[in-house]
């Protein structure tokens, strides 16, 4: 018999069966804590605009996500009004390499100005942000709301916050998404260690992806099969899919033809 205790061989177990990192939560009142650490989403309040996002916004973020093993990130662009906010497009931002992609992503700031211009010129603004945690939960870890913080402060509007998490989930094929708001609170602050995080409801609009948003699509795949982190479309995934399978699921799922589908398939393989 072995001598390793039953509740550390079933650790040790669940972690070479997830093939993922784990990051802690953090508990209520703990002062010191890393900055990967996740923490609790609060369902915010209905004083928040409605929130809006297109389907080819999901679709980019959904396939840029699936990518690459470690988290990518990138820009939320489209429209506010007193009512609403409206997100109708994804930008892909290059990041910056690092030592621990899996859990951490800084966007390279030449690259983020410029698609900053990119999105100027078609007559939209940034609303937000995206970054994904490639197979963990879609809740911020403290350095992701430190990160919102000063997005905020420097935005004279609203300003969200989008995670999502490509190959956690296998009942959502399309990965799981969340959209996130902070409210600075000393007092929690003081208690917990973090200002709170809320969870903003959305809604997703259908509509047709159009060809352009196809050959955008074509191209973010291609950009990314030079990159080291890029998925091995032919890897076992779960539920008997391989990696190239789960993500032609997940463009069915956002309304895609079979021909828009062979179009991305063709240049993963």
């Amino acid at each position: 018999m072995d001598d390793i205790p039953p509740c550390k061989r079933q650790r040790e177990q669940e972690i070479e069966k997830n093939e993922r990192p784990r990051r802690n939560r953090v508990p209520v009142l703990r002062k010191s804590h890393s900055l990967h650490d996740l923490v609790p989403l609060i369902a915010a309040s209905s004083s928040m605009p409605m929130v809006i996002v297109d389907a080819e916004a999901m679709m980019i973020m959904s396939l840029h996500s699936h990518l690459c093993s470690d988290e990518v990130i990138g820009w939320m662009a489209g429209i506010i009004d007193p009512n609403c906010i409206h997100i109708q497009k994804a930008f892909p931002v290059k990041a910056l390499a690092h030592e621990n992609g899996r859990i951490n992503v800084e966007m390279d700031v030449e690259n983020a100005l410029t698609v900053r211009t990119e999105i100027e010129e078609i007559g939209l603004k940034i609303v937000g942000w995206y970054h994904s945690h490639p197979t963990f939960e879609v809740t911020p870890s403290l350095m992701d709301i430190d990160n919102q913080i000063n997005y905020q402060n420097i935005s004279t509007e609203y300003f969200l916050g989008g995670i999502i998490s490509p190959y956690m989930s296998t009942h959502k094929l399309e990965g799981l998404f969340t959209i996130f708001h902070v409210k600075k609170n000393q007092e929690e602050h003081k208690r917990n260690g973090y200002h709170p995080a809320y969870s903003i409801k959305f809604n997703v609009k259908s509509s047709e992806i159009s060809q352009k948003c196809v050959d955008f699509a074509v191209a973010l795949v291609n950009d990314y099969k030079g990159h080291k982190k890029f998925v091995l479309p032919s890897k076992k995934w779960k539920k008997g899919l391989t990696i190239i399978q789960k993500i032609s699921k997940a463009l069915e799922y956002f309304g895609l033809t079979t021909e828009q589908i062979s179009q991305i398939y063709n240049v993963l393989i």
